[in-house]
């Protein structure tokens, strides 16, 4: 049954082209093959790790700024009625009709 992986355990290099001395130094190239795949695991790392920070940094920093709306909202609503001595559950505290 197919596993959805398509490559082999063993990674193949093309030395084709290359000369007799460097067929030898097979173990060379994959040296290098290795550190260049750290290098890029390293560098997809450190921006992995930068947007985890970012998204952090945002979501806290928006999260502050939303309640100090809120804040500032409710404090306004409250000048008006509770600070002022006025119950807002109380009769007085709605608004009344005109009568003409």
């Amino acid at each position: 049954m197919f596993d959805g992986s398509h490559r082999t355990n063993k990674r193949e290099i093309n030395l084709a082209g290359a000369s007799a001395s460097s067929r030898s130094s097979r173990k060379t190239h994959l040296n290098v093959a290795r550190q260049q795949r750290l290098a890029r695991a390293q560098a997809k790392a450190k921006v992995n790790g930068a947007k985890c920070l970012q998204r952090s940094w945002r979501g806290s920093r928006g999260r502050k700024m939303i309640a100090m709306e809120l804040d500032t909202q409710f404090r306004a609503m409250m000048s008006g009625s509770l600070y002022n001595g006025v119950d807002s559950d109380s009769p007085a505290a709605l608004p009344t009709e005109q009568q003409n």
